[in-house]
């Protein structure tokens, strides 16, 4: 038997564990999303960068009377459309950076982990499935007793066993 304060420490490190497992995943998805706006970006440009070329070989209307040109001899609307790209680009940058870093941010969380990620991968399937539902879903003792069909004093005593063996592993006790 484990003095209390090192079983709450030691289930402590498991809550952790599972909320950064769903941390990790939660910033994958936003990866995700990420990774779909650059796309639709670069071919809103790549769109954008052809039609422009199309506009340009069109010839001039002389049918209008007055034509808008500037001193450097670009048209207003060659501007505008210049200026579009350019926030498409900027937009573009930021979504990449915003990606970058949450892709920072995850391997920040998977090295956190790492260690106690490495030793539950030793544990059975039973005993996997156990401290996910323990710790990962929150699940109370008689829900867990329930969903794995044990009695609740084998719930009891396996969340012992495997925290006295996590303990050990953390280095939490000797």
């Amino acid at each position: 038997m484990i003095k209390d304060d090192v079983f709450r420490k030691t289930e402590g490190h498991l809550y952790r564990y599972y909320n950064t497992l769903k941390k990790i995943k939660a910033l994958e998805e936003e990866c995700k999303e990420l990774e779909k706006q650059k796309e639709k970006i670069k071919q809103d440009l790549k769109e954008t960068k052809v039609s422009i070329d199309t506009e340009l070989n069109m010839g001039i209307d002389y049918s209008r009377s007055k034509i808008q040109t500037s001193n450097d001899g670009t048209s207003y609307a060659e501007k505008a459309l210049v200026k579009e790209i350019e926030k498409l680009e900027k937009e573009w940058f930021y979504v990449r950076k915003k990606y970058l870093k949450k892709r920072i941010k995850i391997r920040e969380l998977e090295r956190q982990i790492y260690t106690l990620k490495c030793n539950l991968l030793m544990l059975s399937e039973e005993n996997k499935r156990f401290l996910e539902l323990k710790y990962g879903d929150k699940k109370s003792i008689d829900e867990i007793a329930y969903i794995l069909n044990i009695a609740r004093a084998t719930v009891y005593r396996k969340r012992e066993e495997l925290i006295e063996d996590i303990a050990r592993w953390v280095n939490l006790i000797g």
